[in-house]
């Protein structure tokens, strides 16, 4: 960071040094403070740094969010809301985000057209917007539902906008992967063996046995499929909650 022709100047060896670096400027020399709810008034001037300054980042990935959170937090954003979560992740170096809106409508799109269900027996599986967080957790089904099919339209396209922007910013979002977890009408459809895991006296989801390399395989090939469907792409990053 620096100046040239009186004018403020950041380089970067990515995008995200650059917004990384823009944020450093705006808030060691402008005085601008940006957090999740405020933005201060804007400065009279941009003041030119009085050095240049070379700043690197001790890690290459920079983490954010956990599942929690989204169904804690933020399961009811929309996208105005979202879009400003983005800046401000990109500002703060952010290159490796969870991101599991649209994951819903993932389930819902393989269970629906791959598999045969219909809308209510997807929806004994699926949880509703609240309650992702333990369902992806592999901890409870259809708590908090059920979902409308408008809701799986929106779901999709608000995970397809937020993924593109984070792809636009330079992050690379991290997507949950799949590990076996499959509603029990499956199971009983397939004559497959499951086991489930009791949490705080919650129905759980089936957990298919993993020497059932066929079976699992076969899930997991029309899981990633309807991702890159719903996405638009194959991300790189999968989070993963094994058993």
């Amino acid at each position: 960071m620096g100046y040239a022709n009186g004018k403020v100047t950041v380089t970067g060896s990515s995008l995200s040094a650059l917004t990384t670096g823009l944020n450093w400027y705006l808030k060691h020399d402008a005085h601008v403070h940006i957090s999740w709810n405020n933005l201060t008034e804007k400065p009279a001037s941009y003041p030119v740094p009085k050095d240049k300054q070379v700043h690197a980042s001790a890690s290459e990935f920079r983490y954010y969010l956990n599942y929690c959170t989204f169904s804690y937090s933020i399961s009811m954003w929309d996208e105005d809301r979202w879009m400003k979560e983005l800046d401000w992740m990109a500002l703060h170096g952010i290159n490796l985000p969870l991101q599991i809106v649209g994951i819903d409508a993932v389930w819902y799109e393989m269970l629906t057209k791959d598999f045969h269900f219909t809308h209510d027996q997807a929806n004994k599986f699926i949880v509703g917007p609240a309650f992702q967080g333990w369902w992806l957790m592999n901890n409870i089904v259809k708590l908090g539902g059920p979902n409308p099919e408008w809701w799986y339209k929106r779901s999709a396209a608000l995970g397809k906008k937020i993924t593109d922007r984070m792809r636009e910013l330079g992050m690379k979002p991290c997507l949950p992967g799949f590990v076996g977890m499959v509603p029990r009408k499956y199971v009983e459809d397939n004559k497959l063996q499951s086991f489930k895991m009791e949490w705080c006296n919650m129905q759980s989801p089936d957990i298919l046995v993993p020497t059932q390399t066929e079976a699992f395989n076969k899930l997991a090939q029309k899981y990633y499929e309807r991702i890159k469907q719903v996405y638009g792409f194959a991300p790189e990053h999968y989070s993963l909650d094994p058993i």
